[in-house]
């Protein structure tokens, strides 16, 4: 009996095995203040009890590679603070098979999503102090200031009086900035009453000369 047409099905069934586990689909990372989630969704045909290699480099070099396990679609991935891109990677595995991998490039410096700041308020006479402060980057990350991580952060300031729907611009933007605008509108407001008072005086003046010629 020849056993090389047995071999050979034995051969291709090995194969059609191995190349059966399909890899997963649907790679994103759900990222704020820097803690990122890798997320993903098992491919179509998935077997009950597959585990997941996540692996993240640095985008173009693959020397160095970090490889984790876990067995849900999701795992939570710590990346050193680098302004750089990184290659995260997923690959299915079911008994001692192992499907193709799906990657996806992040860049958490700009990917990530940074929360709301935090603002306080405080009176200064006739103007209004704020303070701003940004949110508190993920411990995890190595990060402990997002401020100095970003080299200085811009922020858009208004204000508006109640029951009022228009927006005021500040025109001085600092970190920490004395709103001054509400003492300007003041002082003009002020500035408009001296100019009415002065022409009103004037034209008192005119009457009286205009009198005294008759």
């Amino acid at each position: 009996m020849n056993p090389l047409p047995h071999v050979l099905y034995l051969t291709l069934l090995l194969d059609t095995v191995l190349g059966s586990l399909p890899a997963p689909v649907n790679l994103s990372v759900s990222s704020v203040n820097f803690h990122h989630v890798l997320h993903w969704d098992p491919g179509r045909g998935t077997p009950a009890g597959t585990t997941y290699i996540i692996k993240w480099r640095v985008y173009g070099k693959s020397k160095r590679t970090h490889s984790f396990n876990s067995t849900t679609t999701s795992f939570t991935v710590k990346f050193p603070p680098k302004h750089v891109v990184f290659r995260l990677s997923v690959q299915a595995s079911y008994n001692n098979t192992q499907s193709k991998e799906s990657s996806i490039p992040f860049n958490p410096s700009t990917q990530t999503i940074i929360g709301p700041p935090k603002v306080s308020l405080s009176g200064c006479g006739k103007c209004i102090h704020v303070n701003i402060s940004l949110p508190e980057a993920d411990p995890r990350s190595g990060i402990k200031d997002i401020m100095s991580f970003y080299y200085g952060v811009q922020f858009r300031v208004f204000w508006k009086k109640r029951n009022e729907t228009a927006e005021h611009p500040v025109l001085q933007l600092e970190f920490v900035a004395g709103i001054t605008e509400l003492e300007i509108e003041k002082r003009k407001a002020k500035e408009t009453k001296r100019g009415e008072r002065g022409n009103t005086s004037g034209k008192i003046q005119e009457r009286r000369m205009e009198k005294e010629r008759k």
